[in-house]
């Protein structure tokens, strides 16, 4: 007999809340918890929640993941190069107030001292 992962060590050891997992069955990213039993996850469970937060943490949302798993045309190789370019476009973006901040101070650091 072979025991599945409880929900308390899925939070424990991948850190996804109870909520997170909720919201993966909804959307039809893990089998939904039929019942309302206490839930066990096996191997494969545990390999697709990694995935689905590594994903999360490459900047996808829970409907590209979606789509994704749903197209068998999909294209990974080109969607992360799409995926690259988009996080270093918002990167871009976040540091412009970043560097007005530092001429700022530059600037003031110089006129205080001259």
């Amino acid at each position: 007999m072979v025991l599945g992962y409880k929900v308390k060590w899925v939070e424990d050891n991948l850190g996804i809340t109870r909520k997170a997992l909720r919201v993966f069955e909804k959307a039809g990213l893990m089998p939904e918890n039929k019942g309302g039993q206490y839930r066990d996850y096996d191997d494969d469970d545990i390999d697709r929640i990694w995935t689905i937060r590594v994903l999360q943490g490459m900047g996808y949302s829970i409907k590209e993941i979606c789509d994704m798993v749903s197209d068998d045309e999909f294209d990974f190789d080109t969607s992360i190069s799409q995926k690259v370019e988009q996080l270093e476009e918002k990167k871009g973006r976040a540091g412009t107030p970043f560097r007005i901040c530092e001429d700022h101070q530059t600037n003031r650091a110089i006129s205080i001292t001259t």
